[in-house]
């Protein structure tokens, strides 16, 4: 399964461009640096287990210079080339040091601080007896 998000850097120039690491189900294995005003990020995966999955995106830490990582904003999830539409903001974002102290934000696209953010969906699988097709 081909995974892609569209990602705008809104980083100003007193501050550090975000690496990020992106994966399924808390699997983290693309990482990079969000170095362009706008781009695109894929990672592929295997799923044989038909239910629920998780687009998983973490803003790294930067050791003492964390608090200087720009923002970003997430314009777009693609599954499998289809865009998942207005249902992007049925995700959930786990700021880390939120000015205002919050641990938990709903529908939040904007990224300012560090954390991690997901977007969860289903997905089939088709099982017979002797074998089973998941989304490659």
């Amino acid at each position: 399964m081909r995974i892609a998000i569209d990602i705008e850097n809104q980083t100003q120039e007193d501050q550090i461009n975000p690496t990020i690491s992106v994966g399924l189900n808390n699997e983290l294995e693309t990482h990079c640096c969000v170095d362009k005003k706008f781009g695109t990020y894929l990672f592929d995966c295997t799923v044989f287990t038909a239910g629920i999955q998780t687009v998983n995106l973490h803003i790294n830490e930067l050791a003492s210079d964390s608090w200087r990582i720009g923002k970003l904003y997430i314009r777009d999830l693609r599954i499998h080339g289809l865009s998942v539409g207005l249902k992007l903001y049925q995700c959930i974002y786990y700021p880390v040091d939120h000015p205002e102290g919050y641990k938990q934000l709903r529908n939040v696209l904007c990224l300012g601080c560090r954390g991690s953010w997901e977007y969860s969906f289903n997905t089939p699988v088709h099982e017979g007896i002797e074998w089973r097709i998941g989304l490659v």
